[in-house]
């Protein structure tokens, strides 16, 4: 990861975020690689995330060709853009007031709300998860730079 924010950051990201919204109605099973993927392409290969061309590159590289331009196009829509707000509104709801946030409902129906990448520890405890240790392989353990 480079120690230097991609140039223009922070940058206004609602496409970026309607084309996650898109993705996850069309493609939910793939979520997960084109948010690894749009994390690498802005913060370690510094290339734009948030205009169109930009996202369709790296839409392309996991989805392929016609399903990014599918994703794109859903942009515009008004679902998407409900779909976006609805997300927003929640997450409101739940107090969040930044990025990362999590919501986790332990095994006793414990509901809680987490901010933030450093917070991920407290994420497991509240869970009942085994935090990742020192010594332990690659395999499930949390890739972040903190």
């Amino acid at each position: 990861m480079d120690k230097q924010m991609p140039e223009g950051f922070p940058y206004n990201t609602i496409l970026t975020q309607r084309g996650l919204c898109a993705v996850t109605l069309k493609y939910p099973e793939r979520l997960e690689e084109v948010i690894a993927a749009l994390f690498r392409y802005s913060f370690v290969e510094r290339q734009a995330i948030h205009t169109s061309d930009g996202l369709l590159s790296v839409l392309v590289t996991i989805l392929g060709q016609s399903e990014a331009e599918e994703i794109l196009g859903m942009c515009s829509s008004d679902v998407i853009k409900k779909l976006l707000l609805a997300n927003t509104s929640e997450a409101l709801a739940e107090g969040s007031f930044g990025l990362p946030w999590y919501v986790a409902t332990n095994s006793q129906g414990q509901k809680e709300g987490f901010w933030g990448f450093d917070h991920l520890a407290q994420v497991a405890d509240h869970l009942g998860l085994q935090r990742p240790t020192p010594g332990m392989t690659n395999e499930g353990g949390w890739r972040a730079l903190l």
